[in-house]
């Protein structure tokens, strides 16, 4: 692009863009249907979950295999339970700090998930918070973020 509109203009218009932003970040993430409980629950912008509860955690290096199984595990205590709300596992690749496994769960509101997250835990008991003590005890480190999806920025391709 510099090569076609020479470099003063490049220059120029990219320093438009200065003081824009303060950091920038590029990652991947693997989705992990197989890893999931309802995957495509809350993807459909027109039931209103828009609301997104982030669970970022980061396994002991050598223990993904072991992270994984109790992935698996709470996936089967989920569908055992017949839980109506789903969530979706990514795992995290280039980009991230690793190894990182990300929990998404959609809900209407954070009020509307912290409901129904208070609702599950009852429904999964002591078998759930066993897998989240043994979840627990192979993280090096946990952080939650929360946000809004925004369906009015949406672009859907023809």
């Amino acid at each position: 692009m510099m090569e076609k509109v020479g470099k003063d203009k490049f220059t120029q218009v990219m320093s438009g863009f200065d003081g824009c932003y303060a950091s920038h970040k590029n990652f991947l993430l693997t989705l992990r249907n197989d890893l999931s409980y309802k995957a495509k629950y809350g993807l459909n912008p027109e039931e209103g979950a828009n609301f997104r509860h982030l669970d970022y955690v980061y396994p002991m290096p050598g223990k993904e295999a072991e992270m994984i199984q109790i992935l698996k595990e709470y996936q089967a205590l989920y569908s055992s339970k017949n839980i109506e709300q789903g969530y979706r596992v990514y795992i995290g690749g280039i980009g991230t700090d690793m190894p990182m496994v990300l929990f998404v769960q959609p809900a209407k509101s954070q009020i509307d998930w912290a409901t129904f997250s208070e609702e599950q835990d009852k429904l999964l008991g002591e078998e759930g918070g066993n897998l989240w003590r043994r979840a627990m005890a192979i993280t090096m480190k946990f952080e939650h973020h929360s946000g809004m999806m925004r369906p009015d920025l949406y672009y859907k391709s023809k």
